[in-house]
Order: structure tokens, then sequence, then C-alpha cells
């Protein structure tokens, strides 16, 4: 047997999809998403420069960092070149180590749900539950 019902997922207005229960052959004809949980927001390559990027959003840290850039290539400051330029550093690394280890224990997290064990009746009739992985 087989269900539609109208997305509002990004598809085209009014488009309908159909799933089709105890039949996957005919679901893997359609490119629906899998039950893969995932709350992290960053991955080993975005991370750097996604978070560099949402710190800058933050106008003390745009500010900050134009003041720096000022000091460092000219002459205009009374004081050392590195005064601002040091304590921006380290928020930035302190805010990014912070980001990093709370991202962490999401990919954890994420792992140990899309791990766990769910019921799942087959298709043929009169079967009993089977546990299987939820991936």
């Amino acid at each position: 047997s087989e269900v539609g019902f109208v997305s509002k997922d990004g598809n085209e207005e009014g488009e309908i999809r159909k799933a089709h229960f105890n039949n996957a052959e005919q679901n893997a004809l359609y490119r629906y998403s899998n039950n893969v949980v995932v709350t992290s927001k960053y991955t080993k390559f975005t991370f750097f420069f996604k978070n560099l990027f949402e710190q800058f959003h933050r106008v003390a840290n745009i500010y900050f960092a134009v003041i720096s850039v000022l000091q460092l290539a000219t002459n205009l400051s009374p004081t050392s070149k590195y005064t601002t330029a040091a304590p921006l550093a380290l928020v930035l690394a302190v805010t990014m180590v912070k980001e990093g280890f709370e991202d962490y224990k999401r990919h954890k997290a994420d792992a140990e749900m899309n791990s766990r064990i769910v019921g799942r009746l087959p298709p043929e009739r009169g079967a009993d539950w089977t546990d299987v992985a939820w991936r």
C-alpha cells in the first residue's frame, strides 16, 4: 500500500510525496532523506572558517579587528603594536576551543542517537518485530 502527502520541506508548492509501506524497492526510487540525526554545527573541514565567520558577526570582534589592523599596519598607536591584537586573538582562540568542545559533544550525542537499536516490522505478513540499528 502507499500513502501520499503534501510536503513543506522545500519541495515545489503542492508536490505530493509518496511513501510505500513495506516496499523498500519502491521507496528506493525516490530521493527522500534518511533518519540520521545531525545536531552538530561543524565538520572537521568547516570548523575553523565557519567558526571565525560566526565570531566576526559580533560587532565588538569586528571593531577590535579593525583597530588591530590599524595598529599593526601604521604607527598610529601610542602603545605597542600588539596591545589590541593579542587580547583579540586570545578571545577568538578561547571561544573557538569552547565551541569546538561543545560541537564535539554534539557529534558524540548524534553518534549515540544514530547507533541506537529500534524495532522494525518486516514486510512479510505475520512476521515479528526485529531489532535493527537506527541507521
